[in-house]
């Protein structure tokens, strides 16, 4: 069992992130109502061996750096999508935080069903006059439909691991407004579908911190229910101003009740997306591909 003080270095960690919009897109797993009108060609993305790299703006100001790669495994005939985060500033409800490093890692099969999630990576947060630093691992593996995951940490109080809940994992290829793919290369206008939102990584990582947090009588609330995604390709084409460049692109719109959530640019000459927007509480937050 952690210390008390351990338990609340982690809450208070994943409370400023899950806080942030930001976090709720690292990992999730995105699924669509029939056959998808959207989908991510893993043979294609795996194809570009080249990783994709990325800066993340926080309205006008740069924030961090993002790269994206997916390989694919002969072995066992699967894919696997990596994201690399690296020196990410943040700030919510007056906590300042840095990210130096933090990695996501999906694989996936051929159908495009999870296999196994990763993350890892460390956060400083500051608080007050103390800068605080936190390690942490979460590693899952699906079996039988079930989401088995180990949560491991590191912190100035101590080290530690545990089990995490067992998480169902709903069966379909991942497809979310910030998960940036290389290409969408089957766009087509005025098409819509319905995107609901399936998080199992971090549902058992919050259960986890729920129950652990009322034995020292915190209370953490479940997460909330949200309503589903509406995807649409807008009917038209529109200019995006990417590096000085007028460039002509489709634009995919993710909303929810009619309020905007996402966006994503996809090129029209070749598929490839150049940016990708998400819209949360004023926030306006972008992910613009750098070449």
């Amino acid at each position: 069992m952690p210390s008390r003080i351990s338990v609340l270095m982690i809450t208070t960690a994943w409370l400023m992130v899950t806080g942030y919009s930001f976090w709720r897109d690292w990992v999730p797993y995105l699924r669509d109502d029939g056959p998808p009108v959207i989908a991510i060609d893993l043979a294609d993305e795996a194809a570009q061996a080249v990783p994709i790299r990325w800066t993340i703006w926080r309205g006008d100001q740069p924030i961090g750096r993002l790269t994206t790669q997916m390989s694919y495994r002969e072995a066992d005939d699967t894919f696997l999508f990596q994201h690399l985060y690296r020196s990410l500033q943040l700030s919510t409800g007056g906590i300042q935080a840095e990210v130096p490093q933090w990695d996501v890692q999906m694989r996936l099969t051929r159908a495009g069903d999870l296999r196994e999630q990763q993350m890892q990576g460390s956060l400083e947060v500051q608080l007050w006059n103390l800068r605080l630093k936190v390690s942490l691992r979460v590693e899952g593996q699906v079996v039988n439909g079930q989401l088995q995951s180990q949560l491991s940490w590191d912190s100035p109080w101590g080290q530690g691991e545990c089990p995490l809940p067992v998480t169902p994992v709903t069966r379909g290829q991942p497809l979310n407004p910030l998960l940036p793919v290389n290409r969408l290369a089957t766009v087509r206008p005025g098409r819509r579908w319905i995107v609901h939102e399936d998080h199992p990584l971090q549902t058992a990582l919050h259960e986890w911190l729920r129950t652990r947090a009322a034995e020292y009588g915190l209370t953490i609330p479940p997460p909330s229910t949200q309503v589903p995604l509406m995807g649409e390709v807008m009917s038209q084409p529109r200019l995006l101003t990417w590096h000085d460049t007028q460039v002509l692109c489709w634009v995919i719109e993710y909303r929810r009740d009619e309020t905007l959530i996402a966006r994503t640019w996809v090129r029209c000459s070749d598929a490839k997306v150049l940016m990708q927007e998400a819209f949360d509480q004023g926030e306006h937050l972008r992910l613009i591909r750098e070449s």
